[in-house]
C-alpha cells in the first residue's frame, strides 16, 4: 500500500458543530485550492488533512509555482491524487460568523 501523508490541525472550538476548513496559498488568500468540513467538539480538536488539493486548481497553482520561480511539475500520483508541493499555504477555518487562520508549511 503506498504511503499517503497527513496533517494533522490542531484548532479550539467554543462549542460543538461544524467547522468549515478552506486551504489557499500563502501569497494568494483568494485562491481556494481545496475546502471541507469537519465537525468538531467543544475544546482542542484536531482536524485530518491529507495534502492533497483540488485538480480543478492545478493549472493555477502550477502558474503561481512557476511565477515564484520554483520548477516543481505538478502531477497526479500513483494513487491519482495530486499533492501540495513543499511550501507555505493558509488554513482558513470558518464557523458562523467566527473565522480564524494558521499556515501550515509542508516540507
Amino acid at each position: 500500500k503506498p504511503y499517503e501523508p497527513t496533517a494533522h490541525i490542531p484548532f479550539y472550538s467554543k462549542s460543538d458543530g461544524d467547522i468549515t476548513m478552506s486551504l489557499h496559498p500563502k501569497s494568494d488568500k483568494a485562491t481556494v485550492l481545496k475546502s471541507w468540513k469537519t465537525a468538531a467538539n467543544k475544546g482542542l480538536n484536531y482536524a485530518e488533512y491529507d495534502l492533497t488539493f483540488n485538480a480543478q486548481q492545478q493549472a493555477t497553482l502550477q502558474k503561481m509555482l512557476e511565477n515564484e520561480g520554483d520548477k516543481t511539475k505538478l502531477k497526479k500520483a500513483d494513487n491519482g491524487k495530486l499533492y501540495l508541493p513543499k511550501g507555505e499555504y493558509v488554513v482558513l477555518l470558518k464557523k458562523g460568523s467566527s473565522e480564524e487562520e494558521m499556515v501550515l508549511t509542508v516540507e
